[in-house]
């Protein structure tokens, strides 16, 4: 699931905590919907730029 629907390499994705982890998946199924897909990504991006910035992925 981090590989393939987040992206992520292994590393990072030893390195994640769960709530990390879970909540990338949540932020990443908000994106795939339907009804907000822009402001989903958004979010999205938002959230993984803090991760980022955290040195997570």
């Amino acid at each position: 699931m981090a590989s393939g629907l987040l992206g992520w390499p292994p590393n990072i994705f030893w390195k994640s905590t769960p709530h990390e982890f879970f909540a990338s998946l949540e932020e990443r199924t908000k994106s795939n919907s339907p009804n907000d897909k822009s402001e989903g990504e958004e979010d999205f991006a938002q959230f993984r730029a803090k991760l980022e910035r955290a040195n997570v992925i």
